[in-house]
């Protein structure tokens, strides 16, 4: 009978069948479950012994019960026992809100840390969503992890809190539930810029580059980030503008939100029959790796560590957020790409044209004015855009489209491309104010300053005009993450 069986599970080909997608409730988080049924015999006899046992003894089309996102279902003693507990006595104030996510709202504070108060931001877990505590502790041993094994690559991760009911100080806005709290390093993302016309000029002021410079130092910083990650084999699945978050102190930009992260060396938030990512960001494949993968959470001691490096060396997950950052390149670079509607257009579409962009850009009839950035230098910026956005094939039975079997680049050989020969150029910082904002008499009394108002005044007034755009949800917790199944 063992011979029988395992006869006919190697004739049989197993597809995946996506169920209709759902939206969750406040949020554009969309879930997608996964439902496998066994089905296509291969050719065999009409009247083949194994055949027949199979279908007498076991039911077709019978439904997996959907995995968790975590190995773990999270309490409030659980999460007493992480490390990086703070104390909620030491909260001076909970003040403006920041943005609002599906699971948690990010707050701006006052704490008090090292005997001295500091500014920071707070992220509340919603106390009546769904799993809002379990995705809360999942954020914690993520942070914790990135801050031991890749430090300068995210957000400065503080600690958290669980704060009791006895604990809570309305007086103050701390309330009841789980905070998380980081270091405040700026409130504007890579997003908020995009949201300006003259967001280059804007950026060039900032980050002390010339304009020219701004782009392939943007990405260069994104790539250091992705490096230092990747080097401690942790992907962040939902790499995009929005999650890029500027530190106003060094002048650059960080990742944030990590819970679409998935820690390989631990197993967690990875499960190999789910992915979380956005749908317009993300790679085709929609998976860091195969979904028969070995689950590396069930796993333990030296054999977890051995499935780790072995799915690391043999599949590439890091490869996942390199297609992202391709696609923050070409909505930086394209000035027709910088509208989120056109960019999901574009990357449906970069895929009939075999994965390569510009292709794409050549049939679109984009001009030289439109594509100088990638244009400039030989091409080095197509060059680096077409090695990004590569096809990866993880699915043994699915067929290239593009007949590329070249791999995406790592974000350590990324950073070796031509394109970055451009990076770091100093700003004219005199000449390059002058030139690009008006700091006339008139200028600063049309903005309500009078003549008199000063310059740091007016870049204050200037600054302050990102308040007004989407600025206030740098840290803002995934929207367009999708948990997505196999497609057949």
């Amino acid at each position: 009978m063992k011979y029988y069986f395992a006869a006919t599970m190697t004739a049989l080909v197993a597809t995946a069948v996506a169920a209709p997608a759902r939206v969750l409730p406040g949020s554009r988080l969309t879930l997608v479950s996964r439902h496998v049924k066994v089905s296509g015999f291969q050719r065999s006899p009409p009247c083949s012994r194994t055949t027949a046992h199979f279908r007498k003894h076991c039911t077709l089309g019978r439904s997996r019960p959907r995995p968790t996102l975590a190995p773990v279902q999270a309490s409030a003693s659980s999460i007493d026992q992480l490390p990086g507990a703070l104390d909620s006595s030491s909260v001076v104030s909970v003040n403006r809100k920041m943005g609002e996510g599906s699971f948690g709202q990010v707050f701006e504070g006052t704490m008090v840390i090292g005997g001295q108060e500091q500014r920071v931001v707070m992220k509340r877990s919603k106390p009546r969503v769904a799993r809002s505590l379990e995705m809360g502790e999942i954020e914690i041993i993520l942070n914790q992890a990135v801050k031991k094994r890749a430090s300068g690559a995210c957000a400065d991760y503080i600690g958290h809190m669980q704060v009791s009911g006895e604990q809570a100080k309305p007086r103050v806005g701390l309330s009841e539930g789980l905070w998380l709290v980081w270091n405040y390093q700026g409130f504007k993302t890579l997003d908020s810029y995009l949201r300006q016309r003259d967001f280059l000029k804007r950026l060039s002021y900032d980050m002390q580059v010339e304009e020219h410079s701004v782009i392939p130092t943007v990405m260069q910083q994104t790539f250091d980030c992705l490096q230092r990650l990747h080097a401690a084999k942790i992907v962040h699945r939902d790499v995009k503008p929005m999650n890029l978050l500027f530190c106003e102190e060094d002048r650059r930009f960080r990742l944030i939100d990590l819970g679409a992260c998935a820690d390989l060396t631990t197993g967690t938030n990875f499960d190999p029959e789910e992915s979380m990512f956005d749908p317009v960001y993300c790679a085709p494949e929609q998976y860091i790796m195969p979904v028969d993968s070995m689950h590396i959470g069930k796993l333990s001691g030296p054999m977890r560590a051995m499935a780790c490096a072995a799915a690391w060396n043999q599949h590439r997950p890091d490869r996942f957020d390199m297609y992202s950052a391709g696609m923050v390149l070409m909505q930086l670079s394209l000035p027709k790409l910088r509208m989120q509607s056109t960019l999901k257009a574009f990357a449906s579409a970069v895929q009939n044209y075999k994965h390569d962009p510009q292709l794409w850009a050549l049939r679109q009839g984009l001009t030289t004015r439109e594509t100088g950035l990638l244009d400039s230098g030989s091409h080095a910026g197509w060059e680096l855009a077409k090695a990004l956005l590569r096809e990866r094939i993880i699915d043994k039975n699915r067929a290239s489209i593009s007949g590329n079997k070249m791999m995406r680049p790592s974000a350590r050989d990324a950073l070796g491309y031509r394109f970055f020969s451009e990076a770091n150029v100093p700003l004219e910082f005199a000449a390059h104010a002058e030139d690009s904002f008006d700091f006339s008499d008139d200028v600063l009394a049309s903005s309500g300053g009078g003549g008199s108002t000063s310059r740091g005044t007016w870049m204050q007034r200037l600054m302050g005009s990102f308040s007004g755009s989407r600025a206030d949800s740098s840290l803002e917790e995934e929207e367009d993450v999708v948990v997505s199944e196999p497609r057949g």
